[in-house]
């Protein structure tokens, strides 16, 4: 939670929706935790990340883009 609040301020006002279909992560064995620490892992300074849980009515992984930090501090 302190990560979010330290970087609020390098966030995009766009907002990157991804559903996912729960059927298919229940094939695969997939965790929404595993799927979206893979995307902000990928993208570590690039995109702020936040997903539902696993048991949501709908699996969301959410992304914002984040500014360079030299570019606004």
């Amino acid at each position: 939670m302190m990560k979010s609040l330290l970087i609020l301020h390098r966030q995009s006002p766009w907002l990157l929706r991804l559903e996912l279909d729960r059927a298919k992560m229940l094939d695969r064995k997939l965790e929404m935790s595993y799927v979206a620490s893979r995307i902000a892992d990928a993208f570590s300074t690039d995109l702020f990340v936040i997903w539902s849980e696993d048991n949501s009515d709908k699996l969301v992984i959410r992304c914002r883009s984040l500014t360079p930090k030299n570019e606004k501090e």
